[in-house]
Order: C-alpha cells, then structure tokens, then sequence
C-alpha cells in the first residue's frame, strides 16, 4: 500500500471534517493523505475521475444533499475495483435500522459522530487499528 494512505472523506459539514482531518493528524501524522467532498455525487465523480487514484480509505457520512451515503455505499460496493477499500461511516445517527442497512452494504465499521475531539480521536485511532495494512 501507498505510504501515506489516501483517505476520501464524503461529509457535507465542513467542522465534522476539520475535526476528523485534526484526529487524523494527531493520531498519525504523515500516516494519511486526506481529501475531502461534500456530497455522494462529488465522491462518484472523484471516484470515477480517471486521472485520479483509487483510496484507500472511504468516510462516508449518510445524510448529505444530493446523493446521501447510503446511495454512495451501495454504488462504491457494486463496483469491482473498490472491494479492498476500507469503507467507514461517520454518521448523526445512531439509529440501528441504519447500522444494520450499512453492515449489509459492505460498509467496514459504523461510527456516531462525537461531539468532542477526544471522540474524533479515539474512532481515528480504531479505524488506524482496523486497516493496519494500509498504513505503514
């Protein structure tokens, strides 16, 4: 795998991505490389950009305007060159019916978003365990 690991992060809160990106730096600095979208229709097109390269990593937070997570997750699963990406959701909702929807289309782990840093720091930290393959 590359070093640093590229991580895609779909959220269309830009503080839950600035604090993520903050985890991610404190966690492991240099470990990742971290891009982010704001919507599912912005990561397909990144995803199906040509030029660009496949990630490593996917967040995907489920409700975003245009196409939500749930819609992007079915359609990253369904293609081939995407099965040995890592995807994890950071998501509002805690609801179950969601979780088990997510665990169901191929998602890796689904997280609530926190509302501190030290939360954003301890998910960072157990995704960090859980693609210990990627990173180096």
């Amino acid at each position: 795998m590359r070093n640093p690991a590229h991580i895609l992060m779909a959220d269309d809160d830009r503080d839950d991505q600035l604090l993520f990106m903050e985890a991610i730096e404190r966690s492991c600095s240099g470990c990742f490389c971290v891009q982010s979208v704001n919507n599912g229709v912005e990561l397909m097109q990144r995803l199906h950009d040509p030029s660009g390269e496949v990630p490593d990593i996917i967040v995907l937070d489920i409700n975003m305007p245009l196409k939500d997570g749930l819609a992007a997750l079915r359609e990253i699963r369904s293609e081939s060159r995407y099965r040995d990406v890592f995807i994890f959701i950071l998501s509002t909702s805690s609801r179950p019916d969601d979780v088990k929807l997510c665990k169901e289309l191929g998602c890796d782990q689904y997280y609530t978003k926190p509302y501190h840093l030290a939360e954003y720091n301890r998910i960072v930290a157990d995704m960090i365990s859980r693609t210990a393959s990627v990173v180096h």
